[in-house]
């Protein structure tokens, strides 16, 4: 919240003080006032805008923050704003665009260049992106927000070496923030360095333990070592805090298998394909647990699933030719061990 209480009318003023206070109810109603004295008073009105977002009202969010931005459109708080509330209801080109109007205004302002940089990066931008928080970063360098998202992205574009400088710097200026410990986290599990990486999960899950991919990167730490019913303990709370994750039921159904847990793997093959079809790999899995039990006609299905979605997947391939080859029909495993072998001589 960048707009100062300077040049407010007293209920603007009030409001704004209620508002850093966190009473939203209150600091809402001084907003309303203010406007009800005076319907041009732009301020007030992202202010409302704001506090209705902070609210979860963001639809009327939006309307609010719209009227500042029509009445006085060279200012570019309102422009970010605006940014942050279309981000909220997902219009994320929007979201862009309302940011690219505040930084034309005001080129140096760093949370606007780090919040156009998360939309650009989730719209697949990621070069942009990159861009936007090297900025940042370059206008405050102590702002942990810049210096984690640019890890972030850095250690996604496969330079670990040069993400972890940010990281490390991220966890420094804010040690509580979250973010900043499971960014660090992953660089560290890139590079190899899986007891400093244990220690930052495990410090983002002492912050909040609520969070899935603490204790999912706690859980890929012990994989690392082998210990697989550590692993096990902390997927299995990864998917409880977030059941939806393709990934982390992907976790699971691994260290499951690893400890011949075969029926969690089913179970976690068959949510895997209910939240999304199209994965190849847990068809395959899905196939071998089914052909084990004999049933051959469903394992078959995935088999075939596997191989379409995943043509030159040579795991699939020998697994479909063992289940043929179990069922009699031998010329058809022997052309899928040859598929084998040509996608993986």
């Amino acid at each position: 919240m960048t707009i100062t209480a300077a040049t407010m009318q007293a209920e603007t003023a009030e409001g704004l003080q209620l508002h850093k206070a966190g009473d939203l109810a209150g600091a809402a109603r001084r907003y309303r006032a203010a406007l009800a004295r005076d319907p041009g008073d732009a301020d007030a009105s992202c202010l409302l805008g704001i506090a209705l977002k902070e609210q979860g009202r963001t639809g009327e969010a939006v309307e609010w923050i719209k009227r500042a931005v029509a009445r006085r459109p060279h200012v570019p708080a309102y422009h970010a704003s605006l940014g942050l509330a279309l981000q909220s209801l997902g219009r994320s080109v929007e979201a862009a665009d309302a940011l690219a109007r505040a930084l034309d205004l005001d080129p140096d302002d760093a949370a606007a260049h780090v919040n156009r940089g998360v939309i650009l990066r989730a719209l697949g931008d990621r070069d942009a992106a990159l861009t936007h928080f090297h900025r940042a970063v370059a206008i405050a360098p102590h702002l942990a927000q810049a210096r984690t998202n640019l890890g972030e992205l850095l250690q996604e574009l496969g330079r670990p070496g040069e993400a972890l400088l940010h990281c490390q710097a991220a966890v420094a200026i804010e040690p509580r923030l979250v973010e900043a410990h499971l960014n660090l986290g992953d660089v560290l599990l890139a590079l190899g360095r899986t007891a400093e990486a244990a220690d930052s999960f495990l410090r983002a899950y002492q912050l909040d333990e609520g969070r899935a991919q603490a204790a999912a990167g706690i859980g890929l730490v012990a994989a690392r070592h082998g210990a697989w019913n550590d692993a096990l303990a902390w997927f299995r709370r990864a998917v409880e805090r977030q059941p939806g994750s393709v990934d982390y039921l992907r976790y699971l159904a691994e260290a499951a298998g690893m400890l011949g847990l075969y029926s969690e793997v089913q179970s976690c093959c068959e949510r895997i394909l209910e939240i999304d079809p199209n994965q190849a790999v847990a068809h395959n899995a899905l196939a071998w647990l089914l052909q084990d039990a004999g049933r051959y006609a469903e394992a078959d299905a995935h088999y075939r699933a596997a191989i379409r979605l995943q043509p030159d997947f040579a795991t699939a391939h020998f697994n479909f030719g063992v289940l043929h080859e179990e069922m009699g029909d031998l010329a058809e495993a022997e052309a899928r061990y040859r598929s084998t072998l040509h996608y993986d001589p």
